[in-house]
């Protein structure tokens, strides 16, 4: 068998030990980067490669991060906020949502899910409103609106797009609020559904606590956090300062991962956390469902099945001269690939490819090009779309089939709007 019929079996038996759910997602992830190796398709390197990806880092970080918070003050104080919008869930639901929205504008989607998790952990234990019920439909949030405006990751965007056009002759046509103009309409009207609609379909599990919230609890109950002052307030200025310094990170350069470490370092070195309590905060599953799966997303780069895909889009496209048709193709297919593949990776793979078959037809490439970069984003169905699903997994305790039952009437909906705005904006052919 080639390597690509290799990797899509080994590719489709995960899904179904995901479905299954009886192997622990994180070993499933684990035997899926074995398996590449052993049949040859990765290297050793290529198959564990993703256990020093930075992303690791900044997962390991937040979670030291967030059990220091835990033993601050701020599971008091966000009590009282809780109790100021008298428990609601559905306030305390748009109170996240909105930050979610700001978040992933100013920083990434991956960054800001990392931020917020143990704010939502600390509200959801505030509220007693389970984590699962309130991860899910933040994160596909914060996931939809990275890079909408023309700042930061956006900025990147609109050059690289005009880059792109000018590197085939034609000339640069993207305005530097093209992408805010054609996304911003769809997302409004996407996180109305997921506040109205689509987070009643996260599960409602029940809350396990782990053990340095625990820890903290007991401490709470007992009167004391076992912090003096100055690091009960230490505490909360570097937590809250590395969030401060990781939104920045587009302007002054830092990398959040860096930005991450230091912050988590520094709740160790002034006794926030102990040692033993930071390194029994890192979820291991976690971060073997990510980097497992990202040898996944190598091994379908590498044997070429984007390519292939890639491929039978461009020769599709050679006889579709309808609109819809057109802008149809160039959403689904990265919307699809994405859920399997790294969302990144995907845009980098199609925007081109977009390019390159409206100008042979005679085409405005505007609207497929953002359509490529926006189904990219919409990485909500599987927990290995992108980091942030995977992320929440463990700690909202979700199955393979909640990102579905939650993910796909979000996407529904998302795919409407844009075949509804997308060709109005940008007629492929007008």
């Amino acid at each position: 068998m080639s390597p690509m019929t290799i990797t899509l079996l080994i590719g489709v038996l995960v899904v179904i030990s995901f479905i299954w759910g009886r192997i622990p997602y994180g070993l499933t992830a684990v035997l899926c980067a074995v398996a590449l190796q052993l049949t040859g398709v990765l290297s050793f390197n290529e198959a564990w490669g993703g256990f020093s990806n930075n992303t690791v880092f900044l997962f390991a970080a937040i979670f030291v991060l967030g059990a220091g918070l835990s033993k601050t003050s701020f599971l008091a104080n966000i009590q009282k906020l809780v109790d100021g919008l008298g428990g609601s869930e559905t306030k305390i639901s748009l109170v996240c949502i909105l930050m979610a929205v700001v978040l992933a504008i100013f920083m990434n989607a991956t960054s800001a899910t990392a931020a917020l998790l143990p704010m939502i952990s600390a509200i959801s234990a505030g509220s007693r409103i389970p984590r699962s019920r309130l991860l899910m439909p933040v994160t596909a949030v914060a996931a939809m609106w990275v890079g909408v405006l023309p700042f930061g990751m956006g900025a990147s965007i609109f050059s690289q797009n005009n880059a792109i056009l000018e590197a085939m002759g034609q000339a640069g046509t993207f305005g530097f609020f093209d992408n805010a103009v054609a996304r911003i309409p769809i997302l409004i009207l996407t996180t109305a559904f997921v506040f109205f609609v689509s987070r009643k379909l996260a599960p409602d599990y029940p809350e396990t606590v782990t053990r340095v919230e625990g820890a903290a609890k007991n401490a709470s109950a007992k009167g004391s956090s076992g912090l003096k002052p100055w690091q009960d307030t230490l505490g909360l200025a570097i937590f809250f300062g590395t969030v401060l310094c990781m939104a920045a990170s587009t302007w002054t350069k830092w990398p959040v991962y860096d930005v991450a470490v230091i912050g988590a370092a520094l709740m160790v070195i002034f006794g926030i956390l102990d040692g033993k309590e930071a390194f029994k905060a890192i979820d291991v599953q976690t971060i073997c469902i990510f980097a497992g799966m990202l040898s996944y997303a190598t091994a379908l780069s590498g044997t070429g099945a984007g390519e292939a895909i890639a491929n039978w889009m461009q020769a599709t496209m050679g006889t579709a001269m309808n609109a819809y048709v057109v802008s149809a193709l160039f959403f689904f297919v990265p919307f699809l690939m994405t859920q399997v593949m790294n969302n990144i990776a995907v845009d980098n793979l199609l925007r081109p490819l977009a390019a390159v078959v409206c100008v042979e037809l005679g085409m405005d490439p505007r609207g497929p090009m953002i359509a490529v970069t926006a189904a990219a984003c919409l990485a909500v169905c599987t927990p290995m779309a992108c980091a942030p699903m995977a992320l929440i997994m463990e700690p909202g305790q979700y199955k393979f089939v909640d990102y579905l039952k939650h993910g796909i009437p979000v996407a529904i909906v998302f795919f409407a709007l844009y075949m509804l705005w997308m060709p109005l904006m940008f007629p492929p052919f007008g």
